[in-house]
């Protein structure tokens, strides 16, 4: 097949979605699919260079600063040229609009797609959906809404994915058929761990660790933007209560990028000192990064239970084989839906977690997803693919709004 992938930004290690993107386009194309990527609204581009790479046959990338008009002209020249039997939408509503309103995005994306099949990924859906969100929340998430209805019901997409069940059911309720696609990471796995680096630094904090006796510690991860409502609360008490109970000592590491996490990293540092050490390792690049989950016992996620698969970080540490802990279950939705990931290492945080971290919290082999997701990307297109644009389904059955 033919498939055009359409994303907001294209910039390397900048944009969580872009990245993925890549990645993705990047193993159809082992997989001998033909593809090219487009960057409808890339914030990294000030103007459009046609002489570089960002323009080259098979990527164009194009600045969120030019008129809409212009960025729909260029696509879709670009897509006339290549032609694709798809075009898959990598859509997430900031990507295109700074306040993720995406009143004219339809209409534009309409004219570039011009009745081509369609497909979409849903990274992120509306705001305000979380019982007790702000009233504010509430208003921008409903216009948000309506405008992504608007989306699904102008495009009519043959496909719809999204990365986690809570935005199956949140699609249901807006009376759209869509399949849940977990995410992959974006981190490759190293062959090495972080031991000739890693523990130095923790010895220069007054830490004797050594690869001797590595198994009195235990290293917790968090990887990359903290959320601002995320509470170390309970689980540093569990955690505190862990040491304790199997003679541990503890060190919470960070690595990434802390983003408007790192107030939040400077309190609980100073809070929890006595209790704990930490260490702060800031950006990295991939290698190191895998590295660094090569070495840590457990990983910490701080996206809510409900939401953890759309969590980029979190997956990098699933595929390293680390236990990760979720301990936020603050977002929940307005209907009971029960919601339960499969995956043994993650795991939903409860009193009893001093004894599951001892006895069943056992790292695994890394394993890559990448390439499983990819076949089942291009399995449910192929099941489309012999279909003509006016005989799709109609997956929209009763948009709300």
């Amino acid at each position: 097949m033919k498939i055009a992938f359409i994303t907001g930004c294209l910039e390397p290690g900048r944009d969580g979605v872009g990245d993925y993107t890549r990645l993705l386009a990047e193993e159809c194309m082992r997989q001998k699919h033909q593809c090219c990527l487009i960057a409808l609204s890339d914030r990294y581009l000030q103007q459009l260079n046609t002489n570089s790479q960002e323009t080259a046959e098979f990527m164009l990338r194009l600045p969120a600063n030019m008129p809409w008009e212009n960025r729909a002209k260029y696509a879709q020249q670009f897509l006339a040229k290549f032609n694709p039997d798809w075009v898959s939408l990598q859509f997430v509503p900031y990507g295109y609009q700074d306040k993720g309103i995406v009143a004219e995005f339809s209409r534009w994306l309409r004219l570039i797609v011009q009745g081509r099949k369609l497909h979409v990924m849903f990274h992120e859906l509306w705001i305000g959906e979380n019982v007790g969100a702000p009233l504010k929340e509430k208003l921008v998430g409903k216009i948000q809404r309506f405008f992504i209805s608007r989306v699904i019901k102008n495009l009519q997409p043959a496909v719809i994915h999204t990365s986690n069940p809570a935005y199956v059911i949140m699609l249901q309720q807006l009376g759209v058929s869509a399949k849940c696609l977990p995410l992959f990471s974006n981190i490759p796995i190293s062959a090495r761990n972080a031991d000739d680096w890693l523990l130095p630094q923790l010895r220069g904090l007054g830490l004797k660790i050594y690869p001797g006796n590595r198994d009195q510690f235990w290293l917790f991860g968090l990887f990359g933007t903290i959320h601002p409502v995320w509470s170390a609360e309970p689980l540093f008490t569990y955690l505190n209560q862990a040491a304790v109970q199997h003679d541990r000592q503890i060190i919470i590491l960070s690595i990434g990028r802390l983003g408007y996490g790192e107030m939040l990293w400077k309190q609980i540092s100073q809070k929890y000192c006595h209790q704990f050490s930490f260490l702060q390792l800031n950006e990295q690049p991939p290698s190191k990064i895998s590295e660094f989950l090569n070495s840590i016992d457990f990983g910490i996620s701080t996206s809510p239970y409900l939401l953890v698969g759309k969590s980029g970080t979190t997956t990098a540490m699933l595929e390293h084989g680390i236990p990760v802990i979720v301990n936020r279950d603050d977002f929940k939705l307005s209907s009971n839906f029960a919601i339960h990931y499969e995956d043994p290492l993650l795991y939903r945080m409860d009193a009893n977690l001093p004894n599951v971290l001892m006895n069943q919290l056992k790292r695994k082999a890394p394993c890559l997803r990448l390439r499983d997701i990819t076949n089942n990307f291009i399995s449910d297109l192929t099941r489309m693919n012999d279909l003509k644009p006016d005989d799709l389904p109609n997956l929209v059955t009763s948009l709300t709004t």
